[in-house]
């Protein structure tokens, strides 16, 4: 999945590419922190390389657990959180896109390719923002969703 970078230098607003997502291994594993003691076991026995407890997304099963977490995904109907060094993210689908936000900036990205249909700062000291967070809470929603 293409990703793109947004530049905001005093209202004027540059879009451009900014590399591709990839997943390269075969295995992928979610961090369940509602189920998690950080015990180290899944260090031993994970088929991916890595520490899942502590290097693989972290999932919460519900808001208030994601409230008091530090870092992680919540999934709730529609829509997906994404909490980092204090800031949510939201990302949703709606119709024909999907929406984008945080308490920074609100955006529609194309359903197709993610590219950005439209952007809108809403904090003047914000001056870069990556579409890398929206593809990976996409990719995260669709895993969460093929639990259930």
């Amino acid at each position: 999945t293409p990703i793109q970078k947004v530049t905001n230098n005093n209202g004027k607003v540059k879009i451009e590419d900014d590399g591709v997502f990839r997943i390269e291994q075969k295995y992928q594993v979610l961090n369940i922190d509602n189920y998690c003691n950080e015990c180290g076991n899944c260090e031993t026995f994970c088929p991916t390389s890595g520490k899942p407890y502590k290097d693989k997304p972290k999932v919460f099963l519900d808001r208030k657990s994601f409230d008091e977490g530090e870092e992680g995904y919540f999934l709730n109907s529609e829509i997906i959180y994404y909490k980092k060094n204090d800031e949510i993210f939201t990302l949703a689908e709606i119709d024909s896109f999907y929406e984008f936000k945080s308490d920074n900036f609100s955006s529609k990205l194309d359903k197709e390719n993610f590219s950005i249909n439209k952007i809108e700062f809403k904090n003047k000291s914000v001056k870069e923002i990556s579409t890398k967070i929206a593809v990976e809470m996409k990719i995260i929603m669709n895993a969460i969703r093929e639990l259930y």
